[in-house]
């Protein structure tokens, strides 16, 4: 059989590339930016609190007041001040995620917030 054909054939050598037109690559690049855009928002795929791989079983997703998402174990979603579990509704960022995430800012729970807050507004005065 004459080699012509992409993709077939019975030769030894590495198979040609298939061309793709421009719908098809136009929907490749589309996936390709859903997929960057999820990681981006979702922060990839590691803890923020101990920087390892987190796995879908263990996976505690929070989106803070300002929407960012933040990953994390379950184990790891504690209080930084009392170690408390966290629930998804009754927690914290003193910072912002972007702290966090470099280890300046704190997740707290509740009470433990309200104390630095107001510890930090007794300072400043």
């Amino acid at each position: 059989a004459a080699g012509g054909s992409y993709g077939g054939g019975g030769g030894g050598g590495a198979s040609k590339p298939v061309p793709m037109s421009r719908a098809a690559l136009a929907v490749h690049e589309a996936a390709c930016q859903m997929i960057d855009e999820h990681r981006r928002a979702w922060g990839g795929s590691h803890c923020v609190r101990c920087a390892k791989p987190v796995y879908a079983m263990e996976r505690q997703l929070a989106r803070t007041h300002r929407g960012d998402n933040l990953i994390f174990h379950k184990a790891c979603f504690r209080c930084e001040d009392c170690g408390t579990l966290l629930r998804p509704d009754s927690w914290e960022v003193h910072g912002d995620a972007a702290a966090l995430e470099a280890g300046r800012g704190a997740l707290l729970c509740r009470v433990h917030f309200a104390a630095r807050v107001q510890a930090e507004g007794g300072n400043s005065s």
